[in-house]
């Protein structure tokens, strides 16, 4: 503890960041690697078994389990640094295993949390969003400290690219205007985005940040009549139909069995083509067919191929 205090006075000294740490401006990050490789001292093992009667979050990847050990060595680290730099702050993600606030440890005002939000759940009605908003609001009643967001894009993308399977993808504007809105009203200082967002979705967050009161119906549909032209209608309800199928099953498609057998089955696909059908007939100008080309390779093609692998399969 005391050698990560020195790195971070050091740090706010002026001198050079020592390797392996992670700073910026005021903020000295004080962040575990992304593993359960803790120090198995006789100490360590003590504050680690009463971090885990914490049942906060249990079954949830997000959980308060190790909540206790981290921060209380986080804690200690802000504690020595607030005696020499009392403006300056120990920057922490709420990720995990350590995702809640810790219980019986009162956190040094010096401290900002960061909590990892899985805003890709948005829709899913597994409360693993419900899990993650208690998460959120633990952390707005745990004192006044300065608060950011790690917002998850991640799925259902992510296990797909790793799985080397093809998802049904997940749309979602209004969940993105909600989130958005209620980070302001709440006062979160910035948002980390990570994982694989599409397009739309992407600037229709960046957009409602930059403008709280953003209507995220009329973003869409200047995006898809400024991007689209002629062919703007039937590629916004592809894109709609594709967000409603979502929040219809509550489901995000984080395997073959939910994209397939739950969110894309055959007679969606069906309706879904029928919309990228027209919108090749209707493109004029070679932009368009060019733009609704790239939806129709990046979404819809990838789509299809995932459906067809899975049904193929499901016959063998």
């Amino acid at each position: 503890m005391q050698d990560v205090a020195h790195a971070a006075r050091d740090y706010f000294d002026g001198k050079e960041l020592r390797n392996g740490f992670k700073a910026m401006g005021n903020y000295f990050a004080v962040v575990p690697d992304d593993n359960y490789s803790w120090c198995e001292c006789e100490k360590c093992r003590r504050i680690l078994a009463i971090s885990e009667k914490d049942k906060r979050g249990k079954g949830f990847f997000s959980n308060a389990r190790n909540s206790y050990y981290i921060f209380n060595f986080i804690n200690e680290v802000a504690k020595e640094v607030r005696k020499t730099h009392p403006h300056k702050f120990i920057a922490a993600l709420a990720y995990s295993s350590y995702a809640y606030p810790p219980k019986d440890l009162e956190l040094e005002p010096n401290i900002s949390v960061a909590p990892c939000f899985h805003i890709c759940y948005g829709y899913d009605k597994r409360t693993y969003y419900e899990n993650d908003i208690a998460i959120y609001k633990a952390w707005l009643e745990a004192g006044d400290r300065p608060l950011y967001l790690w917002n998850y894009f991640h799925h259902p993308m992510e296990p797909a690219v790793i799985g080397k399977w093809n998802c049904f993808p997940c749309f979602m504007p209004d969940i993105i205007s909600r989130e958005i809105k209620r980070y302001h009203k709440d006062g979160i200082r910035g948002v980390f985005l990570c994982g694989i967002g599409q397009q739309l979705d992407y600037y229709l967050y960046t957009q409602t940040a930059f403008k709280v009161d953003t209507d995220y119906r009329q973003i869409v549909d200047e995006f898809f009549t400024l991007y689209f032209g002629s062919a703007s209608e039937p590629m916004k309800t592809f894109y709609y139909r594709i967000s409603e199928i979502n929040c219809e099953e509550g489901l995000v498609g984080t395997s073959p069995e939910l994209s397939w057998a739950k969110l894309g089955i055959p007679e969606r696909m069906k309706e879904l083509g029928i919309y990228i059908d027209e919108a090749v007939k209707l493109a004029k100008t070679d932009l368009e067919k060019r733009r609704v080309e790239t939806w129709k390779k990046g979404v819809w093609e990838y789509m299809k191929v995932g459906h067809r692998q899975f049904y193929s399969h499901a016959k063998d």
